[in-house]
């Protein structure tokens, strides 16, 4: 399939070039779904074209001016003009032309992957299945890349709702996506889906019209929606594309970019399921526990969980219809992930960050922030006086 090139083409040529030229090449990625994919997908193109890697994982983006790495991934846009002549992909917006020779930053893609899959392509390795996960893990999936994904055989349209555990109880009661009054709670997602109103729940299309009328009592209608309609991936295993990215940012997310590479290389789910269990009830844990606030313009809510944009997915999407404009803070890590659909979250999280001497920035919708744990109080405020 021939797919529309953006104003982007020529610099996604002369990258693959770039790094085609080289003997090794030092990769380094932002340590969630769409950074790991991103670079996962170069490295399988680096390897097809004989070239050596290693991968580094950024766990935050300012991390990155420490990285000694050719390529950055879904990091670096930010600071373009401070990483000495490496090699830039990110969907992030730039602050200038920089010093990074040849760069592909796209702040219209969706995700980075989007951006690595038509580098890779530049190198004769063409897995739209894979760059799909990284677009599930960072917004969805564009129309073209499923197709490609379709028109390759490497994929399907499943109108069927996807458990991501073969055991629906232990599934929603780790579910995160949904978030819905089971998570956290087995004993009632047995009760749950042993009995739907008397009746045995066991039926596929039984439990996915329960799931789903119970996922709609709170939940926002387009996140009800995407339960159903999922991009299958033949080669992994029929898994949801948004499947095997939610395992692939567990894996990312704890540490374990080594478990999430075997995911995306060969398939390997075992152990990468084991740690999602792990890290999505962690999650539904601190969602169950956290403090939730009305402030000037948003729902602040305070955790103690270092993973505040997972906290901040499940109240945007699941919490009270949906919450618009929520920002969850770390108070013994010091992080603070900002969602909302009116306010430009990149520039209030880096001005409000900058103001206790921390580091902000991300997408017009999403950012993030770091700061000195004992600042998250004069960051909301600093945060609220900026909220406009």
């Amino acid at each position: 399939m021939e797919l529309e090139r953006s104003e982007r083409q020529l610099d996604v040529e002369a990258v693959a070039d770039e790094l085609s030229s080289r003997d090794h090449v030092k990769v380094a990625g932002q340590a969630d779904a769409d950074g790991v994919t991103s670079s996962a997908l170069l490295c399988m193109a680096l390897e097809s074209n004989d070239v050596s890697y290693t991968f580094t994982a950024v766990d935050e983006p300012d991390r990155c001016l420490s990285v000694d790495a050719d390529v950055f991934c879904d990091v670096g846009a930010s600071y373009l003009d401070r990483l000495d002549g490496s090699v830039v992909l990110d969907h992030h917006e730039g602050t200038g032309e920089g010093s990074t020779g040849v760069s592909a930053v796209d702040s219209t893609a969706g995700s980075t992957s989007e951006i690595a899959y038509e580098v890779a392509q530049e190198l004769d390795v063409d897995r739209p299945d894979v760059a799909a996960v990284g677009a599930a893990g960072d917004s969805s999936i564009p129309d073209w890349l499923a197709e490609a994904a379709v028109d390759q055989s490497l994929a399907r349209i499943s109108s069927e709702l996807k458990l991501y555990l073969d055991e629906p109880a232990e599934a929603l009661a780790h579910s995160i996506e949904p978030y819905t009054r089971l998570s956290g709670e087995y004993a009632a997602a047995r009760e749950f889906v042993d009995s739907v109103d008397g009746e045995p729940a066991s039926d596929d299309d039984r439990l996915a019209t329960a799931v789903t009328l119970l996922a709609a009592e709170e939940g926002r209608v387009d996140a009800v929606e995407e339960l159903t309609g999922a991009l299958e991936l033949r080669r992994y295993g029929g898994r949801s594309a948004s499947t095997v990215a939610a395992t692939v940012e567990a894996c990312a997310r704890t540490g374990k970019t080594g478990l999430a590479f075997a995911v995306l290389y060969s398939g390997e789910f075992d152990r990468a399921e084991r740690v999602r269990r792990a890290y999505e009830s962690g999650v539904a844990s601190a969602v169950e526990n956290s403090e939730m606030e009305h402030r000037g313009g948003f729902v602040l809510v305070r955790t103690s969980c270092q993973h505040t944009s997972a906290v901040a997915d499940v109240y945007s999407r699941w919490i009270d219809d949906g919450v618009d404009d929520v920002v969850v803070v770390d108070e013994e890590g010091g992080s603070a992930s900002i969602q909302s659909e009116d306010v430009d979250c990149a520039s209030v999280a880096e001005e409000a960050a900058e103001a206790v001497d921390g580091e902000g920035g991300g997408h017009r919708d999403r950012a993030g922030a770091s700061f000195a744990a004992d600042g998250t109080d004069e960051f909301v405020e600093s945060l609220e006086e900026r909220w406009t």
